[in-house]
């Protein structure tokens, strides 16, 4: 590990790395990834796939701070904790609506969470004004139901995760291109993909571990996870 963090540190010191040692650098980071730490990890790693399929040599400013961050998980050394009960676990649902001047004119995001019971604890909902969809909507983009749906999953996570801090957490969500991106730990959607570095982020720092599955339309029983 030290000397992996010895290489990273000598490439931000110079902001070069070639596209021969970036392949390198890239196949020991995952494997450091998959085998000391969470989703985090590989969330970064992406941004060094796509300088190595730029062809530059020169490093970006987000692949430079995605790289710093790595370095700092490996130098770290944190081992890998488990706490708490792994038979108990919680039950989120998110969904979110996506309106824009059409027949309610209402858009918005919430979610409920469950005991393994099925006993309801807490829920949120909250009505978007024009003025926040603007601020998520790209030039010339339609609709962004996939950020709001990828929003109400980040909002139940901060919200709930401390207050059930090393919990199995199931998540059920609508969203096939949401729970996608999750599962690969990253996105194109430069909004989803933020969303996903805070969400990792929660699930490390609170000892969770979160899976995240597609809601159908029937309704669904609190599922417990084989150990």
């Amino acid at each position: 590990m030290a000397e992996l963090c010895e290489s990273l540190d000598e490439i931000l010191m110079i902001r070069r790395l070639k596209r021969s040692e970036g392949e390198k650098r890239r196949g020991r980071l995952i494997f450091a990834a998959g085998q000391l730490f969470g989703r985090f990890v590989r969330n970064q790693v992406r941004h060094l796939s796509n300088h190595i399929r730029s062809g530059r040599a020169n490093l970006s400013d987000e692949t430079a701070e995605a790289l710093q961050l790595i370095r700092n998980y490996i130098h770290s050394n944190v081992p890998r904790k488990i706490a708490g009960t792994l038979c108990d676990h919680i039950h989120i649902y998110v969904d979110a609506s996506f309106d824009d001047g059409g027949y309610s004119g209402l858009s918005g995001l919430g979610g409920a969470i469950y005991d393994s019971e099925g006993n309801p604890v807490s829920f949120f909902s909250e009505e978007l004004s024009r003025d926040f969809l603007e601020t998520v909507r790209s030039d010339g983009q339609v609709t962004v139901i996939q950020e709001l749906e990828m929003l109400a999953l980040l909002i139940a996570v901060r919200l709930w995760f401390r207050e059930f801090k090393s919990h199995r957490f199931v998540a059920f969500t609508d969203s096939e291109s949401v729970r996608g991106a999750f599962l690969k730990t990253w996105s194109n959607n430069t909004h989803n993909s933020r969303f996903l570095t805070h969400i990792f982020q929660v699930e490390e720092d609170c000892l969770c571990q979160l899976w995240l599955e597609r809601a159908s339309a029937q309704p669904i029983e609190p599922i417990r996870l084989p150990l």
